[in-house]
């Protein structure tokens, strides 16, 4: 059952709705009320995984708020007849948590990427964001979960931003989440990289129009490989779910 209308079916997995505001707001809500909630940015290419692996796929629903990052998951709820969803990507709202944040003396955490790059990318925020609590940062490239669980307990952050990649971030939140003290866990793909300025983002024009995949696709070729497939797969799968409820219907 959709917790509410806001929430739309998407092959079975409530996607959020509505306006990234309201997103902001349900997660300040837990953070105030002291509740556990795991923030997965959901795009077609984490979808067409859990399509394929039934425990990833139980990952995604055990999300307290799936939010649609990518214009797939957009084109693909206007196609099955639902409202017209905001995009609420990653990197945009792991900078608006962080403005909040200073706001609210919130403190996070961050995990993934490089060493040099997440250094980076806690410079950079500490320079847009002044008075911002980044009380710790960890590389992405460890073997020892524990350690690193124990380093977050000890810091204690309202806020885990996990940057480790899908559908290795989903699982290790998934895995950790009831060991780990911190009250919002969000996984937050490559945004560290971007933060960081070690990667650019598309033009904003291209954002704009949904087309930042092209561009990630132009500047890192490599990654057609995985991507091509799992759209196609992702695609098919909603053409299923929009004649099946046809079908329903008559």
């Amino acid at each position: 059952m959709l917790p509410d209308s806001r929430w739309f079916d998407l092959l079975g997995v409530p996607v959020f709705g509505g306006s990234f505001q309201e997103a902001l707001s349900l997660i300040e809500g837990a953070v105030s009320r002291n509740e556990k909630m795991h923030v997965i940015t959901l795009n077609p290419e984490i979808m067409a995984h859990g399509l394929l692996d039934s425990s990833f796929y139980h990952i995604l629903l055990s999300g307290e708020l799936v939010v649609p990052d990518g214009k797939g998951i957009i084109l693909a709820s206007r196609f099955l007849g639902k409202k017209p969803t905001e995009r609420i990507a990653g990197i945009e709202l792991l900078r608006a948590l962080l403005a909040r944040g200073v706001e609210r003396g919130w403190t996070f955490y961050f995990l993934g990427s490089k060493e040099a790059v997440v250094r980076k990318a806690v410079e950079r925020a500490r320079m847009d964001f002044p008075g911002v609590q980044i009380v710790g940062f960890h590389h992405g490239f460890f073997d020892d979960d524990h350690r690193v669980v124990a380093d977050v307990n000890r810091l204690n952050p309202d806020f885990l931003f996990v940057g480790l990649g899908s559908p290795r971030q989903e699982r290790w939140i998934y895995k950790y989440r009831s060991e780990l003290k911190s009250r919002v866990m969000v996984g937050v793909g490559g945004s560290f990289d971007v933060l960081s300025g070690f990667k650019e983002r598309a033009p904003q024009w291209m954002i704009r129009w949904g087309m930042e995949w092209l561009y990630r696709l132009v500047r890192e070729p490599w990654r057609a490989r995985r991507v091509v497939p799992a759209f196609w797969r992702f695609g098919i799968a909603v053409l299923r779910q929009k004649f099946r409820k046809s079908n329903h219907k008559v």
